[in-house]
């Protein structure tokens, strides 16, 4: 499979004061329910520095998945602060390919800019360890 990287709108900042996109590797993908009964059109970011998939919580909901049911692990990322994920069995699609993938969810408990996730994290388990 091969996808096109997703251009995407940035702000300017004071190192790169006439940035107004940046390109990503983004793709779109399906989540769906272990028992394939419901499902919701989403996008991932490929990401290989993360070690696990995750998706905003929304997502589960979407699916009827209840996230905090999954096994609990904190995540830490660049900022050095945890967040809870609850990890769980989910169906992913990507290309017409579907498969079982052991992903988390999080709602990001209260961290405003993570509120309104626009995209998942395909990482290392559940994405990169089935895709070569």
């Amino acid at each position: 499979m091969k996808f096109p990287f997703l251009k995407i709108n940035a702000s300017p900042c004071e190192a790169f004061p006439d940035r107004q996109s940046c390109w990503r590797p983004i793709i779109p993908i399906h989540l769906y329910s272990i028992d394939k009964k419901k499902k919701v059109h989403y996008y991932a970011l490929l990401d290989t520095g993360a070690d696990y998939n995750l998706f905003h919580a929304d997502m589960a909901e979407i699916i009827g998945v209840d996230y905090k049911e999954g096994k609990k692990q904190i995540m830490f990322g660049i900022e050095g602060e945890g967040i809870s994920s609850y990890f769980q069995d989910i169906i992913i699609e990507i290309g017409g390919w579907k498969y079982k993938s052991y992903s988390g969810f999080s709602n990001f408990e209260g961290k405003k800019k993570f509120d309104k996730m626009p995209y998942g994290i395909l990482g290392q388990g559940g994405f990169f360890d089935i895709f070569k």
